[in-house]
């Protein structure tokens, strides 16, 4: 499930970041005020799907952004480790406190 869950979001952030959605988006949103009428109905409907669309998408983008930040992570600790002179205490800098952090810049 959890697999799923962020292949999904990977997937709708791949969808949503083109520029075809963008139109696809707009072509829906004026066609049916055309079909309607651009009535106060209309404007209500559009209205709760675009809020209910943006808390949907928050959601999922920021799985994606999580999974795609921790591999980074996992990339870097790896190249880190793996070169020499490299100290081991900076490869999990971003679990340490925020002072914590701004010491080992200034010792660097």
């Amino acid at each position: 499930m959890h697999d799923f869950f962020r292949r999904f979001a990977a997937f709708v952030s791949r969808v949503v970041g083109s520029g075809w959605t963008l139109i696809f988006v707009v072509l829906v949103i004026v066609g049916t005020g055309f079909y309607s009428g651009f009535g106060e109905s209309w404007k209500d409907a559009t209205d709760f799907g675009a809020k209910l669309t943006v808390l949907f998408l928050v959601f999922l983008l920021q799985k994606s952004q999580n999974h795609s930040d921790k591999a980074t992570h996992l990339k870097l600790d790896e190249l880190i480790k793996a070169s020499e002179g490299a100290r081991n205490e900076i490869a999990a800098a971003e679990h340490q406190a925020e002072r914590k952090m701004d010491g080992l810049k200034q010792d660097s």
